[in-house]
């Protein structure tokens, strides 16, 4: 059998097969796997956002504040978180920059000195007691709010009345103050006991009620005992905080440091020191008042760290508190040794 010719094929152009290019292996399932999606490119001109997201509701990030501007042009920090404050500025002042702040101050001192002078003229009526108790009873409740929620008792009304009640006692003497401080630990007893539930403390309830009314209360008693001592006395006492209060607001608020307003407002206490040198303003002769100035500089920012200590914040706003806060130390050791040194120089 002869074997056929093979015939000679002419050459064909080569055609590109549609599976040249390797497809991705499907994944589990027989499917194959999405190829991933490309961003969309952002439109030219646009801004794209890189800032963290805000701490709270939509992200975990610290949050971001920038600082605003005050009316007179000056930029003011913003406020430190509560529990993230820079070393020294948990107790210290923070100083709020929002309004006539120094026409409220010299307000204050016309006032009390208002008060003085009518105490001085009209023997029968007496102001400046019932000034330092409304402020003593204000502070009180204002630090019972300050600390709501924190113990079941406290009663902001108890606290206030108690306040005031101290410092309207010391008009009839110190004997009598020291009876209503003591009237004043059963009655916050009571009213915690009163208040109290199964997941409180009768203490904790007390203590809150004590903490805010015993020392503004004992505040506004010394300026009133220092009164009835020698009416130059609480003069004297009244122009030292005042003197300190401007300084360390005029100094302290646009400082960084926080112990630039407190040199400023001792500065100024010492230079009130020597105009009373110089005058002889009585009762105090010679060294002697140069020895109270020394107190006064000493004890008035005590008084500002002692009014951080009754809050459970330096930035909770009490303007109240902060209105007597430089008395809180020096009122009370003025009105004894003012009392001291009127009975030695007799």
């Amino acid at each position: 059998m002869a074997t056929p010719k093979h015939r000679s094929a002419a050459p064909q152009p080569a055609v590109r097969s549609r599976r040249s290019t390797p497809r991705p292996r499907p994944a589990s399932g027989g499917r194959a796997a999405p190829a991933p999606r490309k961003k969309a490119a952002a439109p030219k001109g646009a801004r794209t956002s890189t800032a963290a997201p805000a701490s709270g509701r939509s992200g975990r990030g610290p949050a971001v504040s920038t600082p605003s501007t005050h009316r007179s042009g000056r930029l003011r920090r913003p406020p430190v978180a509560p529990g993230r404050h820079k070393r020294g500025r948990r107790y210290a002042v923070v100083y709020d920059l929002d309004g006539p702040r120094v026409r409220l101050g010299i307000a204050w001192f016309v006032l009390i000195l208002g008060a003085l002078a009518i105490d001085r003229l009209v023997l029968d009526v007496q102001l400046l007691p019932f000034v330092m108790a409304g402020v003593a009873a204000a502070a009180a409740m204002e630090i019972v709010d300050a600390w709501q929620g924190a113990a079941v008792g406290a009663d902001r009304y108890v606290a206030g009345a108690s306040a005031a009640a101290i410092g309207m006692s010391a008009v009839l003497g110190a004997r009598l103050t020291g009876l209503v401080v003591l009237l004043v630990v059963v009655v916050a007893l009571v009213v915690a006991g009163m208040r109290a539930t199964r997941r409180s403390s009768i203490l904790a309830g007390a203590g809150l009620t004590l903490q805010a009314c015993l020392l503004p209360g004992i505040t506004a008693a010394g300026v009133v005992l220092s009164m009835r001592y020698e009416i130059g006395a609480v003069l004297l006492l009244l122009f030292f905080v005042c003197a300190f209060d401007l300084g360390d607001f005029l100094v302290g608020s646009g400082a960084d440091s926080v112990i630039e307003g407190p040199i400023a407002g001792g500065a100024a206490i010492l230079v009130v020191t020597a105009i009373a040198a110089v005058v002889k303003a009585p009762p105090f002769h010679g060294a002697g008042v140069w020895a109270f100035g020394v107190l006064a500089v000493v004890a008035c920012p005590a008084g500002q760290i002692v009014g951080g200590l009754l809050l459970p914040d330096a930035t909770v706003r009490a303007p109240a508190l902060r209105r007597l806060d430089s008395l809180l130390v020096i009122g009370p050791l003025w009105a004894w040794l003012v009392g001291l040194y009127v009975v030695s120089m007799r």
